[in-house]
């Protein structure tokens, strides 16, 4: 009877054992499957990241000024002198360095739109940002074509203003550009696109 009780025990307690280890290789299993998610999600959030662009040779030197051709100015008379060459002075152009010089002026624009409605307060905000990415990605316009709608006439600026953009987002547009430039830059850094 004492056997019997004593053989019962220990045949409890190794089913004890057995139910105790099965609990750990379920739970270690688990903790794995959780990990490999992790892992992956890290993965698919790192990988536009880490893509290794193709080295691209810088574009040629241009001339940092522009030189308008010299032209001929015939004499208006016998008494004038000689024909002559006369040089105009050079235009200052005002430039800028560019958002990136790795992406097209499309994938900024695309990225600084999704930058907006990510940051904008209220769904009103985003739904607006929504509107005016839209509309400038669907008419496929360019940095410089932003820029010349700043002057609030011209062309483009009318051209924005009949696709439907508010005269003060035309106007703003390329403001809010420069202001998004410092984050667009330290993101490309923190992809390792630029090694200044």
């Amino acid at each position: 009877m004492q056997r019997e009780r004593d053989e019962d025990r220990q045949m409890r307690r190794e089913e004890r054992e057995e139910a105790r280890e099965r609990r750990r290789e379920e739970e270690e299993l688990r903790s794995q499957r959780r990990r490999e998610i992790r892992r992956q999600q890290l993965t698919a959030y790192q990988a536009p990241f880490q893509r290794q662009l193709p080295l691209i040779p810088p574009p040629p030197a241009l001339p940092l000024q522009y030189q308008p051709p010299a032209y001929h100015v015939p004499a208006a008379s016998h008494l004038s002198p000689p024909p002559q060459l006369i040089q105009h002075a050079a235009l200052p152009i005002r430039s800028s360095s560019p958002i990136s010089t790795v992406l097209e002026d499309g994938e900024v624009l695309n990225a600084f739109f999704q930058y907006k409605r990510r940051n904008a307060r209220t769904a009103e905000g985003n739904q607006r940002w929504a509107r005016v990415g839209d509309t400038v990605l669907a008419h496929d316009w360019s940095i410089a074509d932003i820029r010349a709608m700043a002057t609030g006439e011209g062309v483009m600026y009318q051209r924005a203003i009949a696709a439907g953009l508010a005269d003060g987002i035309a106007r703003r547009l390329i403001t809010e550009l420069r202001l998004y430039k410092p984050e667009h830059r330290r993101v490309e850094e923190a992809a390792g696109f630029h090694e200044d």
